[in-house]
């Protein structure tokens, strides 16, 4: 017996040294300010990933939609970009197509400062098939958050946008046709209360030939502005089936960022408090099963969100982010914690391969007042093995997954029925001005060390609690040590060349300094490391 064991565990072994395992940076070889602003990925049939978002132009918020392919070595393959008059656009969404090819939904900004509905169809080589610009009638400022093909071959997005002036901020669902022409569209809003809103985050096709969504409810300011996670069927013309929302036994914010469908119900991934992530199981009418703790979480002001995705062998791969740093992790069909990692970058999503590693694609960890700001950085790529590990940017951590009250309860809602037109084609350009390099992105999210020069020496680092910085400049300047969910732990009382940072009483791991000098409001900023 003992001998099988021995055999199994080499051969366990033996597998995950044999996956290819790494961490490159992506960034723009001509302007150097970054690489694009990515916001969605999807995985592709020969174990690389599809990534999307919108291309800053000159280092401004002014550019095109952009959809990268990148091989399972983490090279960029090829480059697109989506753009019309020079106005803004980018790509929230994207999901594979039953052709091998990938259907995409975002934005672009018209003259008027409105923001329209960019769809687009595009191959396994990235060349555009169709491309539309859709106008929703009493609708503006539309930003998709999630889309997929559906059994017709049709497709289905859902996010959110502004109605007329009694409709408020609400859920938008649209199915299109193969061709991407609308067929019909709803508009779904909550008490017409200052204040109430409603946002759908995620869209699943049902068996009936319906749809699922899960998102985010808020109440107003006359019911106490508290925010709900919500679940919400659809029958297959778009009109409502039935609605839930649910909050913790204490009434704490809540919202709905992922969605997976089961045979016997729903797994959601609701953000809580703005600080975890729960997976939450439901049967098929939307009743509460079981919820467990098993991330921690994001701001909910922030362009950040928690994800979740199924895996091969039928447990759950969470991805949760903040503007100090993210986590992966991985949790059986029940959400207990198989294992966790983190990293500096600010992880967009992790998928599975089918070499049953894991693609992290993220950015920049940059922020300012926990926002998320464009960095003069790049893109970061970390592909792991089975279990999560990579030699130079992943650290392991322990996690246990702790169960929570979900309290569910019906939400009335309003539907409203959209008018959807289409509009100009937008122009495709190639472009192939992206490299990539070995490296992980730091917390500044600079690519080069030497960047600031070196203005400030961590000594030793890592260590067991204790850093002595010291730095070589004189210009009058303050630290700030903040914890891998961007809260801040410590914060020098005045300045000196030399300062001891005492970590000792805080939990291993990873922690971030900042130096910021006040004439200039130049920042300097790095990784601190503590170990037993």
């Amino acid at each position: 017996m003992k001998k099988l064991l021995l055999i199994l565990s080499n051969i366990v072994f033996f597998a995950n040294a044999q996956q290819n395992t790494f961490s490159k940076i992506i960034v723009d070889t001509v302007s150097f300010y970054g690489a694009p602003n990515i916001q969605a990925v999807v995985a592709t049939n020969d174990n690389g990933v599809i990534v999307t978002g919108g291309l800053s132009f000159n280092g401004t918020f002014t550019g095109a939609a952009t959809v990268l392919k990148i091989d399972s070595s983490g090279n960029v393959i090829w480059g697109k970009a989506f753009s019309r008059n020079n106005y803004y656009s980018y790509i929230t969404c994207i999901a594979p197509t039953n052709d091998s090819g990938f259907i995409l939904a975002g934005n672009n900004f018209t003259n008027t400062n409105d923001i329209n509905l960019l769809v687009a169809k595009i191959n396994s080589n990235g060349d555009t098939l169709w491309s539309k610009s859709l106008h929703p009638n009493t609708c503006r400022h539309i930003s998709p958050r999630s889309i997929l093909q559906t059994n017709d071959s049709g497709f289905v997005f859902t996010g959110v946008a502004i109605g007329d002036s009694s409709q408020g901020v609400g859920i938008i669902v649209c199915k299109l046709d193969l061709n991407g022409n609308p067929q019909w569209t709803r508009f779904i809003t909550t008490d017409p209360v200052i204040g109430a809103s409603a946002r759908g985050n995620a869209i699943q096709q049902t068996a009936d030939g319906g749809y699922i969504i899960s998102g985010i409810i808020c109440s107003g300011i006359y019911n106490g502005n508290q925010y709900e996670a919500c679940i919400i069927k659809l029958l297959p013309d778009g009109s409502l089936s039935w609605a839930k929302k649910y909050k913790t036994t204490s009434s704490e914010n809540c919202e709905g960022t992922g969605l997976l469908l089961e045979n016997s119900g729903f797994v959601a991934l609701v953000c809580i408090d703005d600080k975890r992530a729960a997976l939450m199981k439901t049967d098929l009418s939307g009743n509460v099963l079981w919820a467990k703790i098993v991330a921690k979480s994001f701001n909910r002001n922030t362009s950040l969100t928690a994800k979740c995705h199924k895996n091969a062998d039928g447990s759950y791969l969470i991805s949760s982010a903040s503007c100090f740093g993210s986590s992966m992790t991985k949790t059986d069909s029940m959400a207990n914690i198989a294992w966790s990692k983190t990293f500096s970058l600010t992880g967009l999503d992790a998928l599975e391969l089918s070499d049953n590693g894991f693609f992290i694609i993220g950015r920049s960890p940059v922020c300012e007042n926990n926002e998320f700001i464009h960095p003069k950085g790049g893109l970061g790529i970390i592909k792991t093995d089975s279990l999560g590990n990579q030699a130079t940017c992943v650290s392991s951590v322990s996690e246990v997954a702790v169960s929570e009250s979900m309290v569910a309860s019906p939400a009335n809602l309003n539907s409203f029925t959209k008018v959807v037109s289409n509009s100009v084609v937008p122009d495709v350009n190639n472009f192939n001005n992206l490299a990539s390099s070995p490296g992980c992105l730091d917390f500044s999210g600079a690519i080069h060390p030497n960047d600031f020069g070196n203005d400030v020496v961590v000594s030793p680092n890592p260590s067991s609690g204790v850093f002595t910085l010291t730095t070589f400049s004189f210009d009058n300047a303050k630290y700030m040590v903040y914890n891998s969910m961007g809260e801040l732990i410590w914060d020098s009382r005045y300045f000196t060349l030399r300062t001891e940072i005492d970590l000792t009483g805080f939990p291993k791991g990873i922690y971030f300094y900042k130096l910021f000098y006040q004439a200039t409001g130049k920042v300097v900023s790095g990784k601190l490391i503590t170990t037993d």
